[in-house]
């Protein structure tokens, strides 16, 4: 019986072994997947931060270009500004104010016959409208 004793124990203890080839192998392979999984998650994730970092600058030059366009806006709006300009480049006048513009005549008798023709075309005119007004009130 001791015999018996000892191979049933020793059938015992070879069936109570815990990790057996397979049982390693299996946790290895167990291992070696997560091992892959947390790589690949790291680096999603820094595939991800550096996106989010790019992202961050093209925001920031943005926003900077914005404030540099919102400043030449306000330049633009300087009223000041725009009435030097109409007043410099347009060669307009504020209301109210009056400007004389001082003409040369060189010869006074070419100034008087310009003067005699335009009299004369406001004549003719006056009694062209005078003779038509004339007609309408006759009537």
């Amino acid at each position: 019986m001791t015999r018996e004793k000892q191979s049933a124990r020793y059938e015992q203890k070879k069936n109570e072994k815990v990790f057996t080839f397979d049982t390693v192998l299996f946790l290895c392979l167990i291992a070696a997947i997560l091992l892959s999984v947390i790589t690949w998650q790291s680096y999603r994730i820094n595939r991800t931060d550096i996106e989010i970092s790019k992202l961050e600058n093209q925001l920031k030059d943005a926003k900077m270009l914005n404030d540099s366009l919102e400043g030449k806006l306000l330049a633009k709006r300087d009223l000041n500004k725009v009435q030097k300009v109409a007043t410099e480049k347009y060669g307009m006048i504020k209301p109210g104010n009056s400007y004389f513009v001082a003409v040369n005549v060189q010869n006074e008798d070419e100034a008087l016959s310009d003067s005699k023709s335009a009299s004369a075309q406001n004549t003719k005119g006056d009694s062209a409208l005078s003779k038509l007004f004339s007609g309408f009130a006759g009537n």
